[in-house]
């Protein structure tokens, strides 16, 4: 299966529908985590003196949560949750065929 589509470039729809959503998955998580890391920064630096931040733990910072940002953002990412759910479903009803599936076994 591989080698033909190697070969013509073309791929089967369950195939396409795959690489789309594991493409905007990790669009989705790489976005996510570049825009809450600029805003938690944002707000360490300026809630807290220089002396504080050096000594600053991973559990004393992920106590701190910002509702502001995640009140403010919540409609964009819950946007794009429900793209990707969308993305999941296509896939889901584009699934490998029965028959593929028992020529693989038969094979």
């Amino acid at each position: 299966m591989s080698r033909i589509v190697q070969q013509n470039g073309a791929a089967p729809p369950w195939v396409e529908v795959q690489i789309e959503l594991e493409s905007a998955v990790n669009s989705f998580l790489v976005t996510l985590r570049r825009f809450w890391t600029r805003r938690a920064v944002r707000m360490l630096t300026v809630s807290q003196s220089a002396a504080k931040l050096a000594g600053l733990s991973l559990a004393t910072v992920t106590t701190m949560r910002d509702r502001e940002w995640e009140i403010r953002e919540c409609s964009y990412y819950n946007t794009a949750i429900a793209e990707l759910n969308s993305l999941f479903y296509t896939r889901n009803e584009r699934g490998i065929p029965f028959t593929f599936l028992i020529s693989l076994i038969l094979w």
